[in-house]
């Protein structure tokens, strides 16, 4: 399997489980004046499943437009943000993905805490960014963060503990770490 292959294996679990979570974020928001917001998201994700990306990103952009205009604690804006990292990540637009991403973490670790279970599968597509943008000591930082969030609430042998210890892997290999890498890939 070529990186670019493996990358988009990576992105599209990432976009997968987001998508499945994405629902925790807007629990507890009023109802009524969100609509807007949540048509663009309904039109992003059917545009997504359709491979139309140029409108799926207009959406969310969109969507993004409306979040503003809400209290963080929401998650509307922070929803949003990660929408836009996750379309971008799936059309290899990688460094553009970072900042939107960034954001939408920065926002859930004030509305939680950074160590908060919630954050997980953000902090993972994060550091997958950061590898494969060649951040490697930032990337190593969160996914070892993530490894000890996941390690103490879902336990050593969860299915993400082995998606952090295989990013720690990569990056270790492509540094030349080989030792690291078999320690880390031996988790």
């Amino acid at each position: 399997m070529t990186i670019m292959k493996t990358k988009a294996a990576i992105v599209e679990a990432a976009l997968a489980t987001v998508m499945l979570t994405a629902p925790q974020w807007t629990e507890g928001a009023p109802k009524g004046s969100r609509k807007d917001y949540k048509a663009a998201m309904k039109q992003a994700e059917k545009a997504y499943a359709n491979r139309d990306f140029r409108t799926a990103e207009l959406m969310i952009r969109e969507a993004i437009a409306e979040g503003e205009r809400f209290k963080e604690r929401d998650g509307y804006l922070s929803e949003s943000l990660s929408a836009l990292a996750k379309l971008l990540s799936a059309q290899d637009q990688f460094e553009e993905a970072l900042p939107p991403l960034r954001r939408s973490v920065e926002i859930m670790e004030r509305i939680y805490s950074a160590r908060d279970e919630r954050l997980l599968s953000s902090n993972i597509l994060l550091a997958d960014l950061l590898r494969f943008t060649d951040r490697f000591e930032e990337a190593e930082k969160t996914y070892i963060s993530a490894r000890d969030v996941l390690r103490k609430t879902r336990g050593a042998y969860a299915s993400s503990v082995g998606a952090c210890a295989f990013g720690l892997g990569i990056i270790y290999a492509e540094q030349g770490k080989l030792d690291e890498a078999e320690t880390a890939l031996s988790e």
